[in-house]
């Protein structure tokens, strides 16, 4: 199964934003999981990630926890 999440966060404050993510890193131990969003604390949770700016792919040689997010 796959799970599509296009910006799951973005009405949410933040005590709901983190329980939707911790749901969604719960539902990625058994099946894939994509998440679309502006948020970067999303990045918390993530374990890859695609940088997308302006329809360009960044590349990354990081882990995104040490970008800051939590």
């Amino acid at each position: 199964p796959v799970v599509l999440a296009d910006e799951p966060t973005a009405a949410l404050d933040e005590t709901s934003s983190r329980a939707v993510m911790t749901l969604l890193k719960k539902l990625s131990s058994d099946r894939v999981v994509i998440v679309v969003s502006h948020d970067n604390r999303v990045w918390a949770y993530a374990d890859h990630f695609v940088n997308l700016v302006d329809g360009t792919v960044l590349p990354h040689s990081h882990s995104p926890a040490s970008d800051g997010a939590s």
